[in-house]
């Protein structure tokens, strides 16, 4: 398995500053390097790299899923990011690897994005 990567590009646009968080939820609880986080299966590693940190926060948490599961919460792994601001532009890495590969570095110096008719 060669690093396979998939880039998710947001922008959040409010009128006004409010309390913004993104989630990622891997099958397995993610070990944190950093800002790296990283998912470790069987056979494969899951790799999810925030590109845009500046005024974020990242954590790694198990979140309450209140009732599920016959009425007892639970609890869902979740690689968050938060910050607190009217507009962001935010950017994620998840690359995939075999287990022993070596890892990717990745790095966003802007937004340059051009969606063409084929």
């Amino acid at each position: 398995m060669k690093p396979d990567a998939l880039i998710v590009a947001d922008e959040t646009l409010l009128e006004k500053e409010s309390s913004l968080e993104s989630r990622f939820h891997p099958e397995q609880q993610a070990e944190r390097q950093g800002n790296v986080s990283l998912a470790k299966g069987k056979q494969a590693v899951l790799q999810i790299e925030p590109l845009t940190t500046e005024g974020v926060e990242v954590s790694g948490e198990a979140l309450p899923l209140p009732g599920r599961h016959g009425g007892k919460q639970s609890s869902l792994f979740a690689v968050c990011l938060r910050t607190q601001r009217a507009n962001w532009c935010n950017a994620l890495a998840l690359t995939g690897r075999a287990i022993g590969d070596p890892g990717v570095a990745m790095t966003c110096t802007a937004w340059h994005l051009l969606v063409q008719s084929v």
